[in-house]
């Protein structure tokens, strides 16, 4: 047994939206974006479009700390040219549905 307490050491790891060589044809990039702010979130989100260089950010706006990790989330997808609310889904449901968006980013 592994016993009733556990104790993990976490290590900070490099940024790695920041490393990815976005410059390379056929590449789409996405950030995933999880926030409790209801008044600043979707401006953070769109933020990162530029700070991170990404094609498209997944917004989630989480009610609580509990919110996160469920079997359902409610996803904005975020371009430079549109903010699309993708509605609340299944995980499967959502990823289809960035998928859907993200194939139409390059197109």
């Amino acid at each position: 047994t592994l016993g009733e307490k556990w104790q993990i050491e976490l290590t900070q790891t490099s940024d790695i939206l920041s490393t990815l060589a976005k410059d390379r044809e056929g590449i789409t990039t996405i950030a995933f974006k999880a926030e409790m702010d209801s008044e600043e979130g979707l401006n953070n989100a769109k933020e990162l479009l530029t700070k991170k260089e990404v094609d498209a950010v997944c917004y989630n706006l989480l009610d609580d700390a509990k919110s996160f990790g469920g079997n359902e989330n409610s996803i904005t997808f975020i371009t430079k040219e549109n903010v699309i609310d993708l509605g609340r889904h299944s995980k499967f449901e959502l990823a289809e549905k960035i998928l859907h968006h993200a194939q139409a980013c390059t197109a």
